[in-house]
């Protein structure tokens, strides 16, 4: 028989008498106001090709058939012009603006006020078709209101007279003038400078400046200005360059279009230009007669944050345009200098077909690239080289922070596309200065990065500049001293049979100053014919060289004699990657040169790792031998000779491999002081205490893990209980040494790392949380220097959860309202059905609970979790690792199913759970309370106060829902505190009268439910009036009294 019983207490209180209880930049200023809209700002995002391409009217008059034609044409022109200038003086008067410009609307305007020498400055009122040429004599001012003008075949020709002139917010574009001229290098828009068969005709020396606004729109055939003995300045410029030079084949005169070919272009005051087809940007390629006169610094000058940008993908332009600046006389400078100053080129294809050109090529002696004070050059190129400087005593140098960069994607397989070509003897690469970098980075091709030919080469990194250079190669694996061999720098012997190619100078000098040269598939650095190699690294510098050569039996670093001078450098390391095999050879050397080779490294600690390593990749694990702070001398062919170290376990390491450095594949020597770098953070689940030790490489290397016993740590713990001593602990440093990844500690099954120290809890205790670990000093074992970065003290973190919930009863059905229990004081419990809390409490501390249960929520076969949280808070926002799964935002809490094993702590035992129980079940009021009564001596009837749960819910959760009964009886009567009961006195009210209740059962209801919801009949508590007190005098007897009555729902008798 189901049956489910609950309790009902009573109270009453006699008393006499009674007592009553009751939450982009801004666009350069255009001079002139009117300028259309059409003349856009410099915006190099903002362009497409439609954006670049505007309607023109081409002029159909044909170029002079000879430069005599020119003459005679011009000098009609010019007297036609000075006719109308005397008598248009009254119509140019009207024409003149208030700020003092004589304005032109037309063609024939232009040229009259060009004609009149009173005119000093003019300003165009509109887009001009050109249908003349037009010469200009005197000095002038010339605002082409930034309209768009079409030039066609025609020019603007400066006389030799003027010293200085102005051209502002110019725009415009050319035709190419066709006829049998073979090529357009020395055309343009502008000339100011012209021979004819009987000598020079125009010779200007004097300065061309641009101001406002500069636009070369329309593709137009013809670069900007040729003026080969002047000076061109753009001053504060800004605009957009679209000159697209006809390709060969394409037109009876194919040719090439320079922006710019002048003694000296000067690019000043924050200009802006993009160039979106240009090719050629400027040229200076006349010959040493043509220098102007008593002028100085040749060349391109960008200075004080002006910016040229330059892309070229033009594939169907491709003929000879491709140098973005190109030299031909001595003694000329490339310079950008000045913060925010900047030459940029971009190219995703071979921008020229000759593999004898670059980018930038200067090709006459004693040219110059510099770079300083911030300024950068930058090339992105598919295959075509960065620099080629041609002419003998040349260099590029980078200074006070300058930097160039150049990428390479590939070289076409031609072996002078590298990113920086030195061609001619004397030439010198420098890097000079904190901050200065050259960055060279070839990504694909078996061309050299860096090409020197010739010899008495000279590369020098001082006063902590930088160089890199990595060569990407092709992948595949070549002897040494080939034309091309994936090398990143190479020394190409071109001298003749007689003559001496003399040798090639590496020299680095000054604190911080870098090189840092990679070869993925080749030498770092390798020599041709009888080039020497010197290699000189001064105190406090950096010199790294990564390379993989093809056979074991060459060096990453090669040269007919190699010189090799090491005094003190901070850090160096030289590594052979090659790996090999016992059929071809294991591994492969790093020095290679004949028998007056010599290497001296002076006051180093050094490194070595054999070579028969390198079958297990033993390059980045802990080496075969390293020592303290000695010296040491190896000579001979291959530097397979030792000479001698002050060192014992050097000198015996060598005396056990024979034949000096061909036994060895890396050598490194490192004077930086190691650091602590972390020391992790330790929780009490740990018995082990556990830190990272790094030592320092290159100046942007990351830090390398310590070696095996490379430093000694010395570790205090310091307990939170303050009856205990601090202790201090010391522990070795461990790496990773072996051919099986490594034998580095592997804490907790997190994984093998090197670098780390392990320090043991004393007594195989736990840490407990509040404890404190510090490291207090540590030290290099060779040498004995004192380690000063020793990280901060750190505290054990809380990451173990309370011990589950225990419960008062297991016994839950659906009727039930709340589940009791205890637990840790001050813990968030909480119940959750299928992982949805259905409510939650904070544990009090005396360590009960009580959890209420929502209305409706409960059915048959529930599993229900009890957690708890010790609102410790999150362990990783404390600075622990890979923190338990049973950490959350909150604290740590039970694991829902299975224990969680976490570092050296017993497993964390799951939640509680309980399951709700099947059959009968109900709600219903479990207290009475009928107040304070009055003794009066007269009959009384008192209803009682149900407790708030006016209600009444029968569940059925049987399978078979089959009759039920609910009754009631007094299980104790009213009894008061002296021993005292009353008897029948207490009625429930059934249907319209009231029953008395005594210790026989009082059916209540019956009935039957359908479903496994409750059944509300809450109408039988009579709106809680259901039960009464009937008192007679003789129950009036003062005192406080309290009963029991008992509920009971069963199966309903059957018949």
């Amino acid at each position: 028989m189901n049956q489910y019983v609950k309790k009902l207490i009573a109270s009453i209180l006699f008393v006499f008498p009674l007592l009553m209880v009751t939450s982009v930049f801004a666009d350069v200023e255009k001079t002139n106001e009117s300028t259309q809209s059409e003349n856009q700002s410099f915006d190099k995002t903002a362009f497409s090709e439609e954006s670049i391409t505007s309607e023109t009217t081409e002029s159909k008059s044909e170029a002079p058939t000879n430069k005599r034609q020119e003459e005679n044409k011009i000098s009609e022109t010019s007297e036609v012009a000075e006719q109308r200038s005397d008598s248009s003086e009254t119509v140019l008067a009207r024409a003149v603006s208030a700020d003092g410009y004589s304005e032109a609307a037309t063609t024939e305007e232009l040229a009259q006020l060009l004609a009149d020498e009173s005119v000093t400055k003019i300003r165009l009122t509109q887009p001009l078709t050109l249908d003349r040429e037009l010469e200009i004599k005197r000095d002038i001012v010339i605002d082409f209101g930034g309209f768009a003008h079409n030039f066609g075949t025609h020019h603007i020709y400066i006389n030799e007279i003027p010293q200085s002139i102005e051209f502002q917010n110019f725009k415009g574009t050319a035709a190419h003038p066709g006829g049998l001229t073979p090529n357009i290098d020395g055309n343009a828009i502008i000339i100011a400078y012209m021979t004819d068969f009987w000598g020079s005709r125009y010779h200007f020396t004097g300065e061309i400046k641009f101001t406002g606004t500069l636009d070369l729109y329309d593709g137009s055939k013809l670069g900007l200005i040729y003026a080969p003995r002047a000076t061109v300045t753009l001053d504060g410029v800004s605009g957009v360059l679209d000159v697209q030079p006809v390709k060969e084949g394409l037109n009876a005169a194919p040719g090439k279009a320079y922006f710019c070919r002048s003694y000296q272009l000067n690019v000043v005051n924050g200009s802006q230009l993009y160039g979106p087809y240009l090719g050629k940007f400027y040229g200076f390629l006349d010959s040493g007669d043509e220098t102007g006169s008593e002028k100085t610094a040749p060349g391109i000058h960008i200075l004080s944050g002006s910016k040229v940008s330059l892309d070229y993908d033009r594939a169907d332009g491709v003929s000879d345009e491709g140098e973005a600046v190109d030299t031909l006389p001595g003694n000329v400078t490339f310079e950008v200098s000045g913060s925010g100053s900047e030459f940029s080129v971009n190219t995703k294809i071979n921008i020229t077909n000759d593999n004898n050109r670059g980018i930038i090529q200067m090709r006459g002696s004693g040219s110059k690239v510099a770079v300083s004070n911030g300024g950068k050059i930058t090339i992105n190129t598919a295959t075509t080289g960065g620099f080629r400087l041609q002419g003998d005593s040349s260099q590029i140098h980078v200074s006070s922070g300058g930097q160039i960069s150049v990428k390479m994607a590939g070289d076409d397989d031609q072996p002078g596309n590298n990113g920086m070509r030195f061609v001619g003897k004397g030439l010198s690469l420098i890097v000079e200065g904190a901050g200065s970098v050259i960055d060279i980075d070839k990504q694909s091709g078996r061309s050299s990065a860096v090409r020197f030919e010739n010899g008495t080469q000279k590369l020098t990194v001082t006063n902590g500049g930088s160089l890199r250079v990595r060569n990407a190669g092709d992948g595949k694996s070549y002897v040494n001293r080939l034309n091309q061999g994936n090398q990143a720098i190479q020394f190409y012997d071109a001298s003749g049979f007689l003559e001496s190619p003399g040798s090639a100078d590496f020299t680095v000098t000054g604190e911080k100053s870098n090189i840092d040269i990679r070869a993925d598939s080749g030498a770092t650095v390798d020599t041709t014919g009888d080039i020497d190699l010197n290699f000189m690294a001064g105190e406090k510098t950096y010199l790294v060289m990564v390379g993989k050569t093809g056979e074991d039996k060459t060096g990453i670093i090669s040269g007919d004699v190699l010189n090799v001078d090491l005094e003190s450098p901070t850090y160096f390391d030289f590594q052979n990657k090659r790996i090999g095999s016992e059929t071809n050879g294991i591994g492969g050397w790093v020095f290679q040169g004949n028998g007056d080779s010599s290497l001296k490294i002076a006051h180093s600690e050094i490194a070595l790792w054999r070579k028969t390593g390198a079958t297990f990749d033993n390059f980045e694990k802990d080496p075969d031998y390293f020592s303290d702070m000695t010296d040491l001398s190896i000579n001979g062919t291959d530097l397979g000779n030792f000479v001698s170290s002050p060192s014992a376990g050097l000198t015996n390491e060598f005396a056990q491999t024979g034949a000096g450095m061909k036994n060895y594949n890396r050598i490194s020597a490192n004077n930086q002081l190691p650091m602590i770098e972390s020391l992790r953070v330790p929780t009490n689940a740990d018995k082990k205490i556990y830190g990272h030790v790094v030592v320092p490489e290159g100046v942007e290397a990351k830090p390398r893990d310590a070696w095996t016993g490379e430093v000694e740590v010395t570790l205090r713990i310091t307990y939170a209980d303050t009856t205990k001593s601090p202790v201090e602990i010391t522990a070795l440093t461990q790496g990773q040494t072996d051919e099986n990844e490594g034998a580095g500690y592997n804490p907790w099954g997190e994984g093998e790392q090197g670098g780390l120290f392990e320090v043991q809890v004393p007594n195989d205790e736990r840490l407990k949380t509040g404890d404190q670990v510090q490291v207090v000093a540590a030290k290099k074992i060779r040498g004995g220097q004192e380690v000063t970065e020793l990280d901060s003290a750190k505290t054990t973190v809380d990451v173990i959860p309370p011990e589950p919930a225990k419960l008062s009863t297991t016994l839950i059905n659906a009727a039930s309202r709340s589940i009791t229990g205890t637990g840790e004081a001050r813990a968030l419990v909480s119940l959750k059905k299928n992982q949805a809390v259905l409510s939650e409490t904070t544990i009090d501390d005396t360590g009960k609970f009580v959890l209420s249960i929502p209305e409706n929520q409960l059915f048959a076969g529930d599993v229900l979790e009890i957690g708890l949280n010790d609102q410790a808070g999150e362990a990783a926002a404390k600075g622990v690792q890979n923190k338990p799964s049973t950490n959350d935002e909150i604290g740590n809490h039970n694991p829902s199913d299975t224990p969680v094993v976490y570092h050296d702590a017993p497993p964390f035992a799951p939640a509680t759970k309980i399951v709700v129980e099947g059959g009968l079940s109900f709600l219903a009021p479990s207290k009475l309370d009928f107040g304070q009564i009055k003794a009066t001596g007269l009959t009384q009837e008192v209803f009682g106060q149900m407790d708030g749960q006016e209600k009444l819910w029968i569940y059925d959760q049987r399978e078979t829902k089959s009759p039920w009964i609910l009754t009631i009886k007094l299980s104790q009567p009213f009894t008061n505190d002296s021993g005292f009961s009353m008897q029948d006195v207490l009625y429930f009210k059934k249907g319209e009268e009231y029953q008395l209740v005594n210790e026989e059962e009082l059916e209540i209801v019956e009935g039957q439910n359908s479903t496994n919801a409750q059944a509300d009949y809450s109408e039988y508590l009579n709106n809680g009036r259901a039960f009464k007190l009937v008192l007679t005098k003789e129950n009036q007897i003062a005192g406080d009294y309290s009963a029991e009555m008992t509920w009971t729902l069963a199966d309903a008798p059957t018949e």
